[in-house]
C-alpha cells in the first residue's frame, strides 16, 4: 500500500474501533467491556518493532481491550494491514507476538488483513523445526480479494466498515485507472451519504474514502458537483455531509499542491505535473472513445488541446 492507504487505515480503525471489532473480530467484541474503553498502544508498538523495522512503513495496530467479567484481566489485538507480498511476513508477525507477550504478559489474538491483487497470497501461520525444536504460529487471516461484493453491499447495512473493505475491493479492481476509481469512488461516496448512519460515523467513512482513493482534482470536482446535484442526497437533506465533503477535497487539494511544489521546489514543475496528469486522464477517456465534451470537462483541457493529442495518439 502506499502512503495515502497507510493513513487512512490508520485513522479509520481508531475512529471505528468498534464497528472495526464487530467486522473483523465479531466473537472477541461480544465478550469486550464497551464501559472500560479502548487504547491504542502506540508507543508500546513502536518499543517491540524488531530491529530495523522501526523506519519501515506498515500498518500496524496494538490494541488494549477488557473483558467482561474477568476483573483486570485485559488482552491485546494486534492487527497488520499487509498490501503486497512478503515472504518474511509470517516470521514478523511471529515476532511482533512474542515480543508483545514477554513486555506485557498478556493474552494476545492477532489479525492480519490483506489487501494486495495476489490470490495466492495469505500466509496464515509461522513454522519453526531445527533439528527436532519446534514451533507453530497461526493467526486470524481476511483477504478482500475473498469478499463478495453483492453480499458486502448487502452487509453494508449492517456495518459501516464494510465500506472499507469495499473500498479496498475495487481499488484492486480498478488499479491506476482514473476513470474507474472516479466511478466508484462517486459511487460509495452517495451509498455512505444516504446509508442512514450516524453523521459521525458518514464523515468518518468519507474521508476514508478521500484520503484512500486519490483523483486529479478535476476528477474530484466533477465527483462533487455530481453529488451535490444528486437528487435523493438532496430530499434527505444532507447539507453538513456534502459541507464536510468539499472541506475534505478542499483540504485534499491544498496537501497535493504543497507536496508537489516541496517536490519539484518551482512552480513550473508543479504546473508541467498537473498538466501531465490531465493529458494522461485525456489520453485514456480518448482509448475508450468517450465524448470530446466530457472529456474535456474531465481533465479540464481545451479542445485544442484534446484535438493536438487526438493526433499524436493516431500517428
Amino acid at each position: 500500500m502506499d502512503n495515502d492507504n497507510d493513513s487512512a487505515w490508520k485513522e479509520v480503525i481508531e475512529k471505528l474501533t468498534v464497528d472495526f471489532l464487530e467486522y473483523f473480530l465479531p466473537d472477541i467484541a461480544r465478550d469486550i467491556d464497551p464501559a472500560r474503553g479502548y487504547t491504542f498502544l502506540t508507543d508500546e508498538l513502536q518499543e517491540i518493532k524488531p530491529p530495523g523495522e522501526e523506519k519501515n512503513r506498515y500498518v500496524d495496530k496494538l490494541l488494549k481491550v477488557w473483558l467482561k467479567n474477568k476483573g483486570e484481566q485485559w488482552i491485546l489485538i494486534h492487527v497488520e494491514i499487509q498490501g503486497y507480498r512478503e515472504t518474511d511476513f509470517p516470521k514478523r508477525m511471529f515476532r511482533y507476538f512474542y515480543r508483545s507477550m514477554d513486555k506485557h504478559d498478556k493474552e494476545i489474538t492477532a489479525l492480519a488483513i490483506f489487501t494486495d491483487a495476489n490470490k495466492s497470497f495469505m500466509p496464515e501461520r509461522y513454522e519453526y523445526n531445527f533439528y527436532k525444536t519446534k514451533l507453530t504460529y497461526e493467526y486470524r487471516t481476511f483477504k478482500v480479494l475473498d469478499v463478495s461484493e453483492e453480499k458486502e453491499r448487502e452487509r453494508l447495512k449492517e456495518n459501516p466498515f464494510s465500506l472499507v473493505v469495499l473500498t479496498a475491493l475495487e481499488m484492486i479492481k480498478a488499479g491506476n485507472d482514473p476513470l474507474k476509481r472516479l466511478e466508484f469512488k462517486t459511487n460509495l461516496i452517495r451509498q455512505m451519504i444516504l446509508s442512514g448512519f450516524a453523521p459521525n460515523t458518514i464523515t468518518a467513512m468519507i474521508h476514508f474514502i478521500t484520503v484512500a482513493v486519490t483523483l486529479p482534482p478535476e476528477m474530484n470536482r466533477m465527483m462533487l458537483k455530481k453529488l451535490s446535484t444528486d437528487k435523493e442526497i438532496i430530499k434527505m437533506q444532507q447539507e453538513r455531509v456534502m459541507g464536510d465533503l468539499e472541506r475534505m477535497f478542499f483540504d485534499e487539494g491544498a496537501s497535493q499542491g504543497k507536496l508537489e511544489g516541496e517536490r519539484k521546489g518551482k512552480l513550473e514543475g508543479k504546473l508541467e505535473g498537473k498538466l501531465e496528469g490531465k493529458l494522461e486522464v485525456a489520453k485514456k477517456m480518448l482509448s475508450k472513445k468517450m465524448p470530446e465534451k466530457l472529456i474535456a470537462e474531465v481533465s479540464g483541457l481545451k479542445k485544442k488541446d484534446i484535438d493536438r493529442l487526438k493526433k499524436q495518439l493516431a500517428e
